[in-house]
């Protein structure tokens, strides 16, 4: 049994809502006015190596499950399958996407490349990849690929399943390079350097529309392609709203037009970009 500290000071003046210290892990939450928390990132990561969690108002109230089963996978009490006891198939969009939308915290994405893992004929992880992209690096041209979403079933940790699909990709795709995104709401990137991945860069914070209705975070440009939600006066769209996003400069104005649109502006903690280099 993991023991835990409310209201922990772990670092000059930072303060975590919960902490495990046998994990040397701290959970924050923030309001959902929060606008980012970069700094506390930084200075907790790099001053005292504590793993941080940055656990947001919007998703605890529409994603509760979801969010109760990454933290008891980080506290080592979901249920265990073994990568070799799961047999490796291609899934289609749909199954993809059904996955995600059930199992996965982000906003789902469809890909061109995507794997799963079957135990007793149910699907308990999924793997996605973008197409290839050509990237120069230093005047050489390589073949590079995103991966997008990495996914267990709610509940489920499959051990040695990340590898086990990435492997797979590799050796059917055999990529120069694979390059993701890691959250930092939830990890620090210590398990993709583990194999084999390296730090590019901190990407900074992220901004999302929350859909006050539904609890889903959206990407703004995608929200904006949307006919009732028109992106500019220009653009020839006749939605239901008298003004667009280009209308409003202030960040009270936008907040107000956001509220016409169904949706609030709501934010991550950045993300570590990282690549595997195979030439």
């Amino acid at each position: 049994m993991n023991e835990f500290v409310l209201d922990k000071e772990i670092s000059n003046g930072v303060r975590a809502d919960v902490f495990f210290p046998d994990l040397n892990c701290a959970i924050i939450f923030y309001s959902i006015s929060a606008t980012g928390n970069e700094q506390k990132v930084r200075l907790c990561n790099i001053k005292q190596s504590i793993k941080l969690v940055h656990l947001w108002e919007d998703q605890w109230v529409f994603h509760e499950e979801k969010i109760r089963s990454k933290i008891k996978s980080l506290l080592g009490v979901t249920r265990r399958i073994h990568g070799r006891e799961t047999n490796l198939i291609p899934i289609d969009n749909k199954q993809l996407m059904d996955f995600l939308e059930v199992n996965h915290l982000n906003v789902p994405i469809k890909a061109k490349y995507k794997y799963g893992l079957l135990k007793d004929r149910e699907l308990v992880a999924v793997m996605s990849f973008s197409k290839s992209r050509q990237i120069v690096r230093k005047k050489v041209v390589f073949n590079s690929f995103e991966l997008l979403r990495f996914c267990n079933k709610l509940d489920v940790t499959v051990v040695g399943g990340f590898s086990k699909l990435l492997h797979h990709f590799i050796k059917s795709q055999d990529p120069d390079d694979v390059m993701t995104y890691v959250d930092c709401d939830w990890s620090d990137g210590q398990s993709f350097l583990s194999m084999g991945f390296e730090y590019l860069e901190r990407m900074s914070v992220l901004e999302f529309w929350l859909n006050i209705k539904t609890g889903e975070r959206e990407y703004p440009h995608l929200v904006l392609k949307k006919p009732a939600y028109p992106a500019s006066p220009a653009g020839g769209r006749t939605g239901r709203h008298e003004k667009s996003m280009s209308d409003y400069t202030g960040e009270t104005e936008k907040a107000i037009f956001l509220e016409k649109l169904g949706y609030i502006q709501v934010y991550n903690s950045g993300s570590y970009k990282c690549i595997l280099k195979r030439k």
